[in-house]
């Protein structure tokens, strides 16, 4: 079979297999892929609601959970506020304990702030983030959490606060007091949160708050303030401009830090809002307070701000009303209820076993058409219990915030408590019924998921199946988490009908189908044109190939006969073929040129013609190999030129240097003369220097006696500077005695001076003394007008006001005695003082005068020692000069040595240098034999004959010329040097 019909058959082989096999597994698995994503679209459907389900429930608990948080801050902190605090403090008379008070209820505001913000970041961390660590977050994300934390709390994550805000009441004014609010700064003191200041607001640079340096220096310093444990207290002074005047009012913040967030929490309050003087003001205080919660204290719903709380009651410890505050519509009112009791209220019995801070929820229960629930707080008063304050707070807040969010299409939320019963849901009825989700006839698989998850406070999501009366099976999916209200253990639920799950997945899934049975049928379809397309392309694509390559193999198989002369062309078109065919004709051609070129080149050796052109133009290793062989050629006739150039330069250097050899013969003997004359000046030059070493040494013994004669005056200088000295030495240990004295003195005049200033206090204590007794006496007085005043009853009173009056006067006359006796003392102290102040002028004079005595022996000693100096310089000069002589002496003996031995060493050099110009003389000789063997040399080369050779320049040169051959080798372009052959 040709290959013709093998491209044929190949070409159907390769393209139909392959489309049929594709064709038959693409339908098949498109028919799995269309199941597979049915299924898994099913499931990412139903994750999906759930998943939602799930946020939803996360979502809504942190919000309810931030409502049921405040109403908790709110009754403990009014339970701990310092109206009420102060209120009973001053029915027990304990003031002083006040401003702690107010100090410790603040603290506990910032610590449930804290306590709010945690909450808060968990559930965003748990809800949004996989329930990863703070930590773990990038620092976008954090950021992230932080705006996502403002926006719940304030409603926004700019500046100021919105009413959506779950905790907004808490940072407006009248929160705490009448003013007090809380805010939020980082460490720098830069705003966060703040009603009215935008968010970079710096406290400490923009308002001159400098205390909240030291709060960053506390929760620095302070770990259980940094840790969030405990909280700081910081006070500062500031205008109130609530009250008239703007008068200037001591303020305090409690504050304690988030160091996640970086967030320092801080209410804040003026002090007089949570202190009174009098038991009435507190009174009036609580009326204000209470009216303030009822006014203030509000959850948004739905972007509507509704009142938390429509009455406020306080109690003694026994139950005895104190004042009520209820509120009707817009209307507040405060009343006294002095004269009604509550001790048999829930709430209060609950209180009384309370410890202080702790909440107590009543059970929702319908009042006025509306469903409320009681919380209650004990009040403390120095560890005693002391009363009760109890808030009705509008149940009806949580089941709007519920009922009105629809889960998936049609699922609802609602609220439990721990027994189960239905606290909040959509139907009204189902409430007023008294519902309850661990009842099985009502809640159908819903009761065991609450009796095992619900009512335990755990958080899930399951499913579970009810049964309608006409025998239809429902199923629900439910996700609960759990809300806790003081006391009380609640839950919230969403619950979604089965069908808002499957739904979606089912319309979805017939979707899938429809599109994949579409999808199979056109696929088939192109499967069945693409194998008609495949056939017709197939048999004219082998046609195609198989005809230019059985022409290239005819031509093939002549030139493998060695046969070049075959030009017939081969058609192809303009492709592979094409170009293959194209590279086998110049091959073709190559080839041709090649064998031509190389007969030439062997006719030519043959003739032992050396000079002549060969082609080297042909492609690729046909040009290389033609060059290589052209280069082999011209290196055999360079060699030939090298060896005349060789040649003619021996020749030359000879020459050269035998006319350097007759050139050092003649210098050598004109150095050999020079040295006789250097030897004979030497020889006078040390007749000369010894003449002048014995005028050298007379000079020398001259100056050594006037050295000896200056080493006598040197002496007698000593021994004046000596004496000099001794007398000096004498005066400054009198001189220090002297000092000694005048320093005892000065300290006994400080000592009797300080002895003065004591005597002045104890004199001003006496007057203290003496005012203190006339305040006695008017006391005293006082006292006596006072139990006049009260008849029999302050008699004994009256007795121990006179006892006081008469001590008072006891006092009174001691001290007068101490004051004359103090007085005396000062006068002696003073005389003292003088006589110690005219000694000490007297030692200061004679300390002067024998300072003068030692800068007289100073000058003596100075005068000494110069003396002594400039006679040493003296005799130091003379031996110095004496020494010197000595040095030129014997350098002048050395130097006769030195010309001596010179005039040795030039007569030795003398006979050298006979020496070397009779060597050198060989040396001519030897260069003279050496020059003759060039010459017979150049003449034995100059009989090869090496042919012409043309220089880049177009010039000729001769074979009979041996540089001219050279120069035209060093000028050839293209051309390697290589050693010269040996020629037989």
């Amino acid at each position: 079979m040709d290959i013709n019909r093998k491209l044929i058959a190949l070409c159907l082989a390769i393209s139909l297999i392959p489309v049929s096999t594709v064709g038959v597994v693409g339908v098949v698995e498109m028919q799995q892929i269309g199941s597979a994503a049915e299924t898994q679209s099913a499931i990412h459907m139903e994750q999906q609601v759930t998943g939602e389900l799930n946020n939803t429930v996360s979502a809504r608990q942190a919000g309810i959970q931030n409502v049921l948080d405040a109403r908790r801050v709110d009754t403990r902190s009014l339970a701990a506020s310092s109206p009420i605090q102060n209120y009973q403090a001053a029915r027990n008379g304990q003031w002083r304990l006040v401003q702690e008070q107010s100090r410790e209820q603040l603290g506990h505001t910032a610590l449930q702030m804290r306590s709010t913000v945690e909450t808060t970041k968990q559930t965003i961390l748990e809800n949004e983030y996989d329930g990863r660590a703070w930590e773990d977050l990038s620092a976008t994300e954090q950021r992230r959490v932080e705006d996502q934390i403002e926006r719940i709390l304030v409603g926004t994550s700019g500046n100021g606060t919105t009413a959506s805000g779950t905790a907004t009441e808490m940072f407006h004014p009248g929160y705490i007091g009448n003013t007090g609010y809380a805010y939020v700064v980082d460490k720098d003191s830069n705003i966060v949160m703040h009603h009215s200041l935008a968010d970079g607001f710096n406290l400490q640079d923009d308002a001159g708050l400098t205390v909240f340096a030291d709060v960053e220096s506390t929760i620095e310093t302070d770990e259980a303030v940094r840790s969030g444990e405990t909280w700081g207290i910081a006070e500062y002074n500031w205008e109130d401009t609530t009250q008239e005047g703007n008068p200037v009012e001591e303020k305090f913040v409690a504050y304690t830090y988030d160091e996640d967030l970086d967030w320092v929490l801080a209410p804040s309050v003026y002090y007089y809002e949570l202190q009174t003087t009098a038991q009435e003001s507190a009174k009036d205080r609580i009326n204000d307070s209470f009216e303030s919660y009822l006014q203030t204290r509000s959850v948004s719903v739905n972007a509507e701000e509704r009142r938390a709380y429509d009455e406020i009651i306080l109690t003694t410890e026994t139950g005895q009303g104190v004042v009520r505050t209820d509120r009707a519509g817009e209307t507040v009112e405060t009343t006294s209820v002095s004269d009604q009791s509550y001790a048999d209220e829930p709430w209060f019995t609950a209180s009384t076993e309370l410890d202080e801070g702790e909440v107590y929820v009543g059970d929702v229960h319908a009042h006025d058409g509306k469903r409320v629930v009681y919380l209650a707080s004990p009040v403390y008063q120095n560890g005693q219990f002391a009363g009760t304050v109890a808030l009705r707070f509008d149940f009806d807040i949580l089941a709007a915030l519920t009922n009105d969010v629809t889960v998936g299409e049609s699922g609802y939320l609602s609220i439990v408590n721990q027994d189960g019963a239905i606290l909040s849901h959509p139907n009204a009825s189902v409430v007023d019924a008294g519902s309850k989700i661990t009842d099985e006839s009502y809640a159908g698989g819903l009761a065991t998921i609450a009796q095992n998850s619900i009512t335990t406070g755990d958080d899930g999501l399951d499913t579970y199946a009810t049964t309608d009366s006409d025998g239809t099976e429902n199923t629900y999916y439910v996700g609960y988490a759990p809300l806790q209200f003081g006391n009380k253990q609640l839950s919230l639920l969403a619950t979604v009908p089965e069908e808002d799950v499957t739904a979606p997945a089912a319309a979805l899934g017939a979707s899938l189908r429809q599109k994949t049975a579409s999808a199979r049928n056109i696929f088939i379809g192109l499967i069945l044109v693409a194998g008609l397309v495949v056939t017709g392309v197939g048999y004219r694509g082998a046609q195609y190939f198989s005809e230019p390559i059985v022409k290239l193999r005819d031509q093939a198989t002549e030139l493998a006969a060695g046969r070049f002369d075959q030009t017939t062309p081969i058609e192809a078109t303009d492709d592979e073929l094409g170009e293959l065919v194209v590279a086998f004709e110049s091959m073709r051609e190559n080839l041709r040129q090649q064998v031509t070129e190389l007969r030439t080149v062997s006719q030519e050796l043959g003739d032992g013609n050396l000079d002549q052109d060969i082609r080297t133009d042909l492609p690729g290793e046909f040009g290389a190999i033609m060059t290589d062989l052209e280069d082999g050629i011209e290196r055999i006739r360079q060699s030939l030129v090298e060896v005349h150039g060789v040649a003619d330069e021996f020749a030359e250097i000879s020459n050269e240097t035998a006319s350097s050899a007759e050139e050092i013969e003649s210098a050598s003997q004109a150095t050999a003369e020079s040295v006789e004359e250097i030897a004979h000046g030497a020889a006078q030059q040390t007749e000369q220097l010894q003449s002048a070493s014995s005028e050298m040494n007379t000079l020398s013994a001259t100056i050594e006696e006037v050295a000896a004669s200056a080493d006598g005056v040197v002496k007698t200088a000593n021994e004046a500077s000596s004496l000099a000295d001794q007398g000096r030495e004498q005066a400054a240990e009198a001189t220090e005695e002297i000092s000694a004295i005048e320093t005892e003195a000065v300290a006994a005049v400080e000592q009797v001076e300080g002895l003065e200033e004591r005597m002045a206090e104890i004199n001003d204590i006496v007057q203290l003394i003496t005012d203190i007794t006339e305040q006695t006496n008017l006391l005293a007085l006082n006292a006596s007008i006072e139990a006049a005043r009260a008849g029999d009853v302050g008699k004994g009173f009256a007795v121990v006001a006179n006892e006081i009056k008469q001590l008072a006067n006891e006092v009174e006359d001691a001290t007068e005695d101490v004051e004359a006796l103090i007085s005396e003392v000062q006068a002696d102290t003073g005389a003292t003082v003088n006589d110690m102040q005219a000694m000490r002028e007297r030692v200061q004079s004679g300390t002067e005068t024998i300072e003068g005595a030692i800068e007289m022996f100073d000058d003596i000693a100075d005068a000494s020692e110069r003396a002594e100096y400039g006679v040493r310089e003296i005799s130091d000069s003379t031996e110095s000069q004496a020494a010197s002589t000595e040095e030129v002496v014997a350098m002048v003996d050395e130097v006769s040595s030195v010309s001596e031995e010179m005039t040795s060493q030039a007569s030795n050099v003398s006979a050298a240098t006979e020496e070397q110009t009779a060597s050198i003389n060989e040396v001519a000789r030897n260069v003279q034999t050496v020059s003759a063997s060039a010459q017979s040399l150049q003449e034995l080369v100059d009989e090869f004959d090496v042919g012409a050779a043309t220089g880049t320049d177009g010039t000729t040169a001769g074979t009979s010329g041996a540089a001219a051959a050279a120069e035209s080798s060093n000028e050839g372009v293209g051309r390697e040097e290589s050693t010269t052959p040996t020629l037989d």
